[in-house]
């Protein structure tokens, strides 16, 4: 197995951005909104600006997914006279109706797990980062805002890029997160991240409440149908990530490589060597938390991601629910999202990280095996919202303790 260069120290700022960091060494200004100051941290108000703006990709996804059910439904004859969806085992281009949204989820998947190791390679060996980050977030602007043209004709080719779009999603997320250790290693200490992953979760989150208040209120007062809501969804996403992606990657800086790439090995293959040796690294080591913490964050993971298409197809076909009644249902799972970060805030100080995750886990794993059996169409549709607050406020404790276990690695 080969050896790995000793890691390089990272600085603060690299010499492109030292002239714009000048400004934020200046002592911050104290004041009810000195928070959003971030204390000066350029990489800190960065990776806010991408937190919104992914907070309207969420957001539009919800009422884009549904809208794809709802023409793929209508396609072929599978809706009522009051244009709700209904159980019908008709194919179209090879899948029911309803199945469309976690097919997305699937290839996107795919797409993802085959970029990351190379991406991974370009953070760790390159200076590149920001360049691919910027490079991402522009091709997922453009994809958002394509499909706002998204009607009965264009429906299909927006379901492909759909799934690229969300492959590019994870691959912007792990370049934001790759800043993370490095503002709690070399600029805060371990109390200020605390509080600054908490502003991280609140604006995300607040973003996301606003977002759908919008949608929903303007879908409701026009009599909007899955269409249309899709269109003001994708148009109101295409605005806010033009505006936080922008400033987003203004913000966070060029960084050097944390590796030296070995002579003769190529960089795309270098990610998926390295994630091999990782593996047998962790099996041989006698301390097996690490191992135990990254497959807990592989299973948990992938079933928070795949909870919003799942519910979206469950609830359009099951409980027959409308954009407007998926569109509460997240609204609700995002209100509660906030008290759910706040249960982990507590758990932290309470006892550790590890036991707030644990709890958390186990919440959810309860919460969600428990929904097929009692959500049903013999029972109250509302029952779909009250286990949208339960899901939401149990991601909201999972993704902000995560992020926790990020920056202290």
């Amino acid at each position: 197995m080969d050896v790995e260069e000793p890691i390089v120290k990272l600085p603060t700022e690299t010499s492109e951005t030292a002239g714009q960091s000048s400004a934020s060494d200046e002592v911050v200004q104290k004041g009810c909104c000195s928070w959003r100051r971030f204390e000066g941290v350029r990489k800190a108000q960065g990776y806010a600006f991408a937190g919104v703006g992914n907070g309207s990709i969420a957001i539009s996804n919800v009422f884009l997914s549904t809208a794809f059910i709802y023409l793929a439904s209508k396609e072929v004859g599978c809706l009522d006279e009051t244009g709700r969806i209904t159980p019908c085992n008709i194919r179209v281009h090879g899948f029911f109706p309803t199945t469309m949204v976690t097919n997305i989820a699937v290839i996107a998947g795919l797409l993802a797990a085959f970029s990351l190791p190379v991406i991974g390679a370009i953070i760790d060996y390159t200076n590149h980062r920001r360049l691919v980050g910027r490079i991402v977030a522009f091709m997922i602007w453009t994809i958002q805002t394509i499909q706002i043209f998204t009607n009965e004709v264009t429906w299909f080719p927006m379901i492909i890029l759909q799934a690229i779009v969300v492959a590019l999603f994870e691959i912007h997320y792990s370049l934001m997160v790759s800043y993370l250790p490095d503002i709690a290693r070399y600029e805060v200490d371990h109390t200020t991240m605390t509080r600054f992953n908490r502003i991280f979760f609140t604006l995300q989150y607040c973003g996301q409440v606003t977002w759908l208040t919008v949608c929903l209120v303007v879908t409701k007062a026009f009599k909007f149908n899955s269409i249309k809501s899709a269109h003001l969804g994708q148009s109101l996403s295409s605005f806010v990530l033009l505006i936080c992606y922008t400033n987003a990657w203004r913000k966070l800086p060029e960084m050097p490589g944390r590796h030296k790439l070995p002579e003769g090995k190529s960089l795309l293959l270098q990610g998926f060597k390295q994630n091999v040796n990782t593996v047998k690294l962790l099996w041989k080591n006698p301390n097996r938390t690490l191992k135990w913490f990254f497959l807990t964050v592989m299973i948990s993971e992938s079933g928070g991601t795949s909870l919003l298409p799942v519910v979206v197809s469950f609830y359009s076909r099951v409980l027959r629910y409308n954009s407007v009644d998926i569109g509460i249902t997240f609204f609700v799972a995002v209100i509660t999202a906030i008290p759910g970060a706040l249960m982990n805030g507590y758990m932290c100080r309470r006892f550790n990280p590890k036991i707030s995750l644990r709890v958390n886990f186990v919440f959810l794993f309860c919460v969600t095996l428990s929904a097929p059996f009692v959500i049903s169409v013999d029972n109250p549709r509302w029952l779909g919202w009250i286990w949208g607050v339960m899901w939401g406020f149990s991601l909201g404790w999972m993704y902000s303790g995560e992020l926790l276990f990020y920056t202290l690695c």
